[in-house]
């Protein structure tokens, strides 16, 4: 049995322990939440795309988390197509996630004209989230989500704007993309978002802006920060090893496979 965690997943792998059914579990975040937390006594290997997470286990893989191949081929003219901008200026991507939409887009549409001075911008503000007085405003594009694309337009884009969800991380740092996290707030989460997002920081891959200092004029001032360093970040990502996690993930399958 593979576990990726979730309310669903406990009772699946006590049922699994209670046959004698080997389970591969694997945790996302920084700190495991509560389904792997009450499935621990019962793996035999918990995956980790964190190399600082910590859980008391029999056997402990740090694996990082799969990305998918469309991502890590992104090309720069493609993405700036896709966004259906001109290239002329370096290009913001702005991500909510499906979550934590609400006060990001606010922010960002409030800080507009100081962001489009220096920036295109690509606003991904979730599904029903579009402001269609802003349609035609120049350098901006509003998208409720990219299907198709995602990896070119992360190519193409100078800096990102993200939630700190671990995939969405994950994707940020094996790209060596530069990026501002605003994590959700302990309002909005169990606080997974915020270890994620100093975790990040503290290794020198990402800048932190909480939500209680968002404020359309920290934003640009923030974005404006990251842009103008952009080659020391892109020296600090490039020292970010992504492991190969699927290629780790089923070794472990596989092992727990052939354990008697």
């Amino acid at each position: 049995v593979f576990s990726k965690g979730g309310f669903v997943a406990f009772p699946v792998v006590f049922a699994a322990w209670l046959r004698r059914i080997p389970v591969v579990a694997h945790e996302s975040d920084l700190t495991p939440g509560l389904a792997n937390r009450l499935s621990l006594p019962f793996v035999a290997t918990l995956c980790v795309s964190f190399e600082g997470t910590r859980a008391s286990t029999r056997r402990v893989v740090h694996s990082g988390t799969p990305i998918r191949d469309a991502l890590l081929n992104g090309d720069t003219d493609r993405g700036f197509e896709a966004a259906g901008l001109p290239g002329d200026r370096p290009m913001l991507v702005v991500v909510g996630g499906s979550l934590g939409a609400q006060r990001l887009n606010e922010v960002t549409r409030a800080a507009l004209r100081g962001l489009t001075e220096t920036f295109e911008v690509l606003h991904v503000c979730g599904a029903g989230h579009l402001d269609p007085d802003l349609e035609n405003t120049a350098g901006y594009v509003q998208r409720e989500f990219v299907s198709d694309g995602w990896g070119d337009i992360l190519a193409a884009a100078s800096v990102v704007v993200s939630r700190s969800g671990a995939n969405a991380l994950h994707e940020l740092l094996t790209l060596g993309k530069p990026n501002l996290l605003v994590p959700l707030p302990t309002t909005a989460s169990r606080g997974d978002q915020i270890e994620n997002a100093w975790y990040a920081a503290e290794h020198g891959y990402s800048t932190v802006l909480p939500e209680a200092d968002l404020k359309p004029e920290t934003l640009v001032a923030t974005t404006r920060d990251v842009l103008g360093t952009l080659e020391a970040w892109r020296m600090r990502l490039a020292q970010f090893r992504a492991p190969d996690a699927t290629a780790l993930i089923v070794a472990e399958l596989e092992t727990a496979a052939r354990s008697p």
